[in-house]
Protein backbone atom coordinates (compact mmCIF):
# COMPACT_ATOMS: atom_id res chain seq x y z
CA UNK A 1 0.00 0.00 0.00
CA UNK A 2 2.85 2.37 0.76
CA UNK A 3 4.47 1.63 -2.60
CA UNK A 4 1.17 2.18 -4.43
CA UNK A 5 0.59 5.45 -2.56
CA UNK A 6 4.08 6.73 -3.40
CA UNK A 7 3.58 5.86 -7.05
CA UNK A 8 0.16 7.53 -7.25
CA UNK A 9 0.68 10.56 -5.03
CA UNK A 10 4.31 11.36 -5.73
CA UNK A 11 5.19 9.61 -8.97
CA UNK A 12 7.72 7.35 -7.23
CA UNK A 13 7.43 4.00 -8.97
CA UNK A 14 10.50 1.83 -8.55
CA UNK A 15 8.88 -0.71 -10.88
CA UNK A 16 8.37 1.70 -13.79
CA UNK A 17 11.03 0.02 -15.93
CA UNK A 18 9.62 -3.49 -15.45
CA UNK A 19 7.59 -5.27 -18.10
CA UNK A 20 4.25 -6.82 -17.10
CA UNK A 21 5.95 -10.22 -16.85
CA UNK A 22 8.71 -8.82 -14.67
CA UNK A 23 6.13 -7.08 -12.46
CA UNK A 24 4.44 -10.46 -11.98
CA UNK A 25 7.75 -12.07 -11.05
CA UNK A 26 8.54 -9.27 -8.61
CA UNK A 27 5.11 -9.63 -7.03
CA UNK A 28 5.67 -13.37 -6.59
CA UNK A 29 8.99 -12.67 -4.86
CA UNK A 30 7.38 -10.07 -2.60
CA UNK A 31 4.62 -12.50 -1.67
CA UNK A 32 7.21 -15.15 -0.83
CA UNK A 33 8.76 -12.68 1.60
CA UNK A 34 5.61 -11.01 2.95
CA UNK A 35 3.27 -13.99 3.10
CA UNK A 36 5.65 -16.86 3.79
CA UNK A 37 8.96 -15.79 5.33
CA UNK A 38 7.13 -13.29 7.54
CA UNK A 39 5.33 -16.15 9.31
CA UNK A 40 8.56 -18.08 9.86
CA UNK A 41 10.04 -14.89 11.31
CA UNK A 42 6.99 -14.39 13.55
CA UNK A 43 7.31 -17.97 14.80
CA UNK A 44 11.03 -17.54 15.43
CA UNK A 45 10.40 -14.51 17.60
CA UNK A 46 7.07 -14.95 19.39
CA UNK A 47 7.02 -18.74 19.82
CA UNK A 48 10.61 -19.95 19.67
CA UNK A 49 12.31 -16.99 21.43
CA UNK A 50 9.72 -15.38 23.69
CA UNK A 51 12.16 -14.08 26.32
CA UNK A 52 14.22 -12.18 23.75
CA UNK A 53 11.10 -10.87 22.02
CA UNK A 54 9.52 -9.65 25.25
CA UNK A 55 12.67 -7.70 26.08
CA UNK A 56 13.24 -6.35 22.59
CA UNK A 57 9.70 -5.25 21.81
CA UNK A 58 8.11 -4.46 25.15
CA UNK A 59 10.98 -2.95 27.13
CA UNK A 60 9.41 0.53 26.96
CA UNK A 61 6.29 -0.67 28.78
CA UNK A 62 6.06 -0.52 32.56
CA UNK A 63 7.44 -3.75 34.04
CA UNK A 64 4.15 -4.50 35.81
CA UNK A 65 2.11 -4.77 32.60
CA UNK A 66 4.81 -6.16 30.31
CA UNK A 67 4.01 -9.87 30.97
CA UNK A 68 0.28 -9.33 30.46
CA UNK A 69 0.75 -7.45 27.20
CA UNK A 70 3.24 -10.04 26.02
CA UNK A 71 0.84 -12.93 26.67
CA UNK A 72 -1.95 -11.14 24.78
CA UNK A 73 0.25 -10.40 21.77
CA UNK A 74 1.83 -13.85 21.80
CA UNK A 75 -1.61 -15.46 21.85
CA UNK A 76 -2.65 -13.34 18.85
CA UNK A 77 0.52 -14.25 16.96
CA UNK A 78 0.05 -17.96 17.69
CA UNK A 79 -3.56 -17.72 16.51
CA UNK A 80 -2.43 -15.97 13.33
CA UNK A 81 0.24 -18.60 12.76
CA UNK A 82 -2.33 -21.37 13.14
CA UNK A 83 -4.87 -19.64 10.90
CA UNK A 84 -2.29 -18.97 8.20
CA UNK A 85 -1.11 -22.57 8.40
CA UNK A 86 2.53 -22.11 9.41
CA UNK A 87 1.68 -22.75 13.05
CA UNK A 88 0.33 -26.20 12.18
CA UNK A 89 3.85 -27.47 11.50
CA UNK A 90 6.50 -28.52 13.98
CA UNK A 91 9.58 -26.40 14.69
CA UNK A 92 11.90 -28.29 12.32
CA UNK A 93 9.45 -28.09 9.42
CA UNK A 94 8.80 -24.37 9.98
CA UNK A 95 12.50 -23.58 9.79
CA UNK A 96 12.94 -25.93 6.82
CA UNK A 97 10.24 -23.96 4.97
CA UNK A 98 12.09 -20.75 5.80
CA UNK A 99 15.40 -22.19 4.61
CA UNK A 100 13.83 -23.23 1.30
CA UNK A 101 12.40 -19.76 0.78
CA UNK A 102 15.75 -18.11 1.53
CA UNK A 103 17.52 -20.51 -0.84
CA UNK A 104 14.98 -19.66 -3.55
CA UNK A 105 15.58 -15.94 -3.03
CA UNK A 106 19.35 -16.47 -3.20
CA UNK A 107 19.00 -18.51 -6.38
CA UNK A 108 16.77 -15.87 -7.96
CA UNK A 109 19.17 -13.08 -7.02
CA UNK A 110 22.18 -14.98 -8.34
CA UNK A 111 24.88 -12.52 -9.30
CA UNK A 112 22.51 -9.65 -10.11
CA UNK A 113 22.97 -6.47 -8.06
CA UNK A 114 19.20 -6.28 -7.38
CA UNK A 115 16.40 -8.82 -7.53
CA UNK A 116 15.09 -7.65 -10.89
CA UNK A 117 18.42 -6.74 -12.46
CA UNK A 118 20.55 -3.62 -12.62
CA UNK A 119 18.16 -1.24 -10.80
CA UNK A 120 16.46 -1.44 -7.42
CA UNK A 121 12.71 -2.07 -7.56
CA UNK A 122 9.94 -2.43 -5.00
CA UNK A 123 10.88 -6.05 -4.35
CA UNK A 124 14.27 -4.83 -3.14
CA UNK A 125 12.65 -2.69 -0.46
CA UNK A 126 10.74 -5.75 0.75
CA UNK A 127 13.72 -8.10 0.56
CA UNK A 128 16.01 -5.65 2.30
CA UNK A 129 13.54 -5.20 5.15
CA UNK A 130 13.40 -8.94 5.76
CA UNK A 131 17.16 -9.40 5.44
CA UNK A 132 17.85 -6.46 7.74
CA UNK A 133 15.63 -8.12 10.32
CA UNK A 134 17.41 -11.46 9.92
CA UNK A 135 21.01 -10.41 9.45
CA UNK A 136 21.31 -7.26 11.59
CA UNK A 137 19.33 -8.46 14.60
CA UNK A 138 21.05 -9.58 17.78
CA UNK A 139 18.64 -12.54 17.90
CA UNK A 140 20.16 -15.64 16.30
CA UNK A 141 17.64 -18.23 15.13
CA UNK A 142 17.71 -21.10 12.65
CA UNK A 143 16.13 -18.69 10.15
CA UNK A 144 18.77 -16.00 10.63
CA UNK A 145 21.48 -18.66 10.47
CA UNK A 146 19.99 -19.94 7.20
CA UNK A 147 20.11 -16.40 5.79
CA UNK A 148 23.73 -16.10 6.93
CA UNK A 149 24.54 -19.27 4.94
CA UNK A 150 23.42 -17.67 1.66
CA UNK A 151 26.41 -15.65 0.34
CA UNK A 152 24.29 -13.91 -2.32
CA UNK A 153 21.86 -12.65 0.33
CA UNK A 154 24.60 -11.55 2.71
CA UNK A 155 26.40 -9.63 -0.05
CA UNK A 156 23.09 -8.13 -1.23
CA UNK A 157 22.23 -7.05 2.32
CA UNK A 158 25.63 -5.38 2.71
CA UNK A 159 25.25 -3.70 -0.68
CA UNK A 160 21.80 -2.37 0.23
CA UNK A 161 23.01 -1.19 3.66
CA UNK A 162 25.78 0.80 1.98
CA UNK A 163 23.11 2.61 -0.05
CA UNK A 164 21.19 3.50 3.13
CA UNK A 165 23.59 5.13 5.60
CA UNK A 166 22.56 5.69 9.18
CA UNK A 167 20.83 2.35 9.77
CA UNK A 168 20.87 0.86 13.23
CA UNK A 169 20.69 -2.82 14.18
CA UNK A 170 17.19 -4.29 14.11
CA UNK A 171 15.43 -5.81 17.10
Amino acid sequence: FIQTYLAQAHGVDLDAQLSPSERAQALALRMLIEEHLYWVLAYSRWVDNPTYTRGAFLAALPALIRPVVFRIVQKQVKSGLHGQGMGRHDRADIYALGERALAALADWLGDKPFFMGAQATNVDTTAFGMLETLLASKLRTPLSEAAQQQPQLVAYHQRMRSLLPGLHASA
